[in-house]
């Protein structure tokens, strides 16, 4: 990953120095991509690689430096959110980045400095078996567990699909949504995984099952497709666990999914796509070329766009001091009992810009530096950065230990891009529902195992 982004740097150079209009927004770019080469440097080395690091990495580059530069040739003097186009409140969100990155980087490598950490299949299986064993005592725990997350998930695909769900509250959808649907999830790669190691055909047909219970809960008639992408990476990470950890497999396909795939998949199937048209050789590239410039122009790029219009926003209204923040941990209490409780950072701005420019719909993205800057100035980016690095560096320790840590990692390290481009309110919920269905469930169900493991052994003795 370091050798491409050295390798991609002249390129890019040029690219930034031909649109950039001033010489202070080009040095804002180039500072960040150095910026963004101290990450992977930081994410990427012999005794360590961080796996969450890498979409922290691909993401940056996607969203914060490719994007905009397109975007400024295709559309300036628009954003692409139609805002107007200021270049020092442009300069400004490059040197926002360029710190959220930088602390991100510098505190990741001090916490984890000469600690090695890396996946791999011995560490796979000797997690699955620990699991196992930690069940040995709790095989009833474990019945029990399995069959409620069965009967909860068959409840939660009867109320989606007869839309029972639709009328009801914001806490039931999200127990229904957040919780419940992703609680097959860690019984999926469990059995899983036993089966490759321990090649017990009943633990084939759980997974089956619980794949089967993913399949329903989680798909494009319910959920967006930045919440599908997690689960069913998380899916492929313990179907191919021989493969999927394995450094240059997992950069080469988290490089082909967000740069290769989605793109090419616009520029295929959009309504001005390739497939739709007849056209020779020649004619298709130059259409490939356009189709290309529109992706990284579409408003799904558009979480720079929002920092420049955020800035503006914020010099009106002032800093919020925490009330933003305060709504995202308290996502779930119901709007009736907290009737001042915020909106979603990027629902706010996106109102602001159908107020004050051309914008035509409120949901729109809140990158997570944005979130602290909005909150308390460059100390909110500063504080965000460490937190995420505390964060993943945690979860890298914990699932070492832990298989259900495991399990949520596959799941955190792309769900990281809808944490990153948020809002915040959205990711958090999702990212706290998931931790609920894939961690603390089963925990709970094993702690009690345990616990029947220590009286029967209490008993025996006494015997």
């Amino acid at each position: 990953m370091t050798f491409f982004l050295m390798l991609f740097l002249p390129a890019y150079v040029l690219f930034a120095f031909a649109v950039s209009e001033s010489l202070v927004l080009f040095l804002s770019f180039f500072v960040s991509y150095l910026t963004l080469l101290g990450l992977s440097l930081s994410v990427e080395r012999k005794i360590r690689f961080s796996y969450a690091g890498v979409s922290i990495v691909i993401f940056s580059l996607l969203f914060f430096l490719v994007a905009p530069l397109i975007q400024l040739q295709a559309l300036s003097p628009r954003l692409v959110n139609t805002d107007a186009f200021d270049v020092h409140r442009a300069v400004a969100v490059n040197v926002m980045y360029a710190i959220f990155i930088g602390t991100y980087a510098l505190t990741y490598f001090l916490i984890t400095h000469n600690k090695p950490f890396s996946l791999s299949v011995s560490v796979t299986k000797a997690l699955a078996l620990e699991e196992a064993r930690r069940w040995r005592y709790g095989s009833a725990s474990m019945f029990f567990a399995s069959t409620l997350a069965i009967l909860l998930a068959f409840a939660c695909i009867i109320a989606l699909y007869s839309d029972w769900v639709s009328n009801k509250s914001l806490a039931v959808q999200l127990v229904l949504i957040k919780f419940i649907s992703l609680l097959p999830l860690y019984f999926f790669s469990y059995s899983q995984v036993r089966f490759r190691v321990e090649g017990r055909w009943y633990f084939f047909l759980l997974a089956v099952l619980f794949f089967v219970l993913i399949l329903s809960l989680k798909n494009h008639y319910f959920e967006r497709r930045n919440a599908l992408g997690p689960v069913y990476v998380a899916i492929l990470s313990f179907v191919f666990f021989n493969l999927f950890w394995r450094r240059w497999l997992y950069l080469s396909f988290s490089f082909f999914v967000m740069i290769v795939a989605f793109p090419a998949s616009s520029i295929l199937t959009h309504q001005y796509g390739i497939l739709q048209n007849k056209l020779n050789l020649a004619e298709t590239l130059v259409l490939a070329k356009d189709q290309l410039v529109g992706h990284y122009s579409d408003l799904h790029y558009d979480a720079w766009a929002n920092g420049v219009s955020m800035l503006k926003m914020l010099s009106e209204t002032g800093y919020s001091y925490g009330q933003q923040l305060l709504g995202t941990f308290f996502f779930f209490v119901p709007r009736q009992l907290w009737q001042d409780k915020p909106i979603a950072t990027g629902e706010m701005l996106g109102r602001y810009l159908m107020s004050n420019a051309q914008l035509w719909f409120s949901n729109i993205s809140f990158a997570l530096p944005y979130e602290g800057y909005a909150d308390f100035g460059y100390f909110g980016v500063i504080l965000f950065a460490v937190v995420l690095a505390l964060m993943v560096a945690w979860l890298e320790r914990s699932l070492l230990k832990d298989f259900s840590y495991l399990v949520f990692y596959s799941y955190f390290c792309f769900y990281l891009y809808f944490l990153l481009r948020g809002s915040l309110l959205a990711a958090f919920s999702y990212g706290i529902g998931a931790f609920l269905a894939i961690v603390v469930f089963p925990g709970l169900f094993r702690r009690f195992s345990r616990r029947g493991a220590l009286r029967w052994k209490v008993s025996r003795q006494l015997v």
